[in-house]
């Protein structure tokens, strides 16, 4: 992985954190240039990651995916499954990162 995939990584990994999210999908007051960028970066984080050989970094290939899923939420209904499943990979992710020694 290269620096610039790390970079792509770790900017899709703090955008996800202002990502707004109720059980119905993302909120109402999320930016659309923010869904655009997070959509983007969606799509840059499953190419890096397409043939992840680490936890992490297939656990951040599901992220993305769902993540995708996620924002396109907003033009469906009764999407609860997604947001679960979406919200469980985010928390793995989160403690997979968590558990990590920094260097």
């Amino acid at each position: 992985m290269t620096d610039g995939d790390r970079r792509t990584i770790d900017l899709f990994v703090s955008m996800l954190g202002g990502l707004r999210v109720d059980v119905h999908g993302p909120t109402s007051d999320n930016h659309r240039g923010y869904l655009n960028s997070l959509a983007n970066l969606c799509l840059e984080v499953e190419v890096i990651t397409a043939a992840g050989n680490t936890p992490e970094e297939i656990l951040l290939h599901r992220v993305a995916r769902l993540t995708g899923d996620l924002i396109t939420t907003l033009a469906q209904a009764g999407a609860h499954t997604i947001v679960r499943e979406w919200l469980a990979a985010r928390v793995e992710l989160l403690q997979l990162r968590l558990s990590k020694p920094v260097i």
